[in-house]
């Protein structure tokens, strides 16, 4: 994507979600985001479909953020994978909060599962590529289960702070491996 088209994007996912602030997300209308951004509809159209593909396109835009921050760092093991992701959604918290008051927490695990399937096969982590094994399961176990409790986190107001959280995680995890 030229910058041009991401800077146009840009422009309306922005637009989109200011409005999303203070107006509900069914009566936001195509008409209304593409006047206050100063834009035609046949520019919308030309990047968008709807106001879905608007959430899509800032939730990986995000997705893009956290995995940039992924790669700076230096990961030598899983808790430090993990304090990164709850690092990244506690600074992100307000668009958490923002996805639940409009139902597209849902919408958003299904854009992160998607992204990362993708992604994670091919990444640098030091876990990954160590057998001739299948990565999927442990990889959807991993994204729907740091997913749910960054969930959990939300509603507990982030109480635990990202490193004691991802501590939390895998000294749980660590007592079931003796049963598998």
């Amino acid at each position: 994507m030229t910058s041009r088209v991401y800077a146009s994007k840009k422009v309306i996912a922005d637009t989109f979600f200011k409005k999303l602030e203070k107006d509900n997300f069914n009566a936001i209308t195509i008409s209304e985001i593409v006047g206050e951004a100063n834009l035609s509809r046949s520019t919308f159209y030309r990047y968008f479909k709807n106001k879905y593909s608007i959430v899509q396109f800032f939730i990986e835009d995000l997705l893009d953020a956290y995995l940039l921050a992924v790669d700076e760092r230096e990961i030598e093991d899983f808790t430090s994978l993990l304090v990164i992701y709850f690092e990244f959604w506690k600074k992100n918290k307000y668009y958490l909060e923002l996805f639940k008051r409009h139902n597209l927490l849902d919408f958003a695990l299904d854009i992160e599962r998607k992204k990362f399937l993708k992604v994670l096969p091919y990444s640098d982590l030091p876990w990954h590529h160590n057998s001739s094994e299948n990565e999927l399961f442990a990889d959807l176990i991993v994204i729907g289960g740091v997913w749910n409790i960054s969930l959990y986190w939300l509603e507990n107001d982030f109480q635990l702070e990202p490193a004691d959280l991802a501590e939390e995680i895998v000294k749980s995890l660590s007592s079931y491996k003796i049963f598998i």
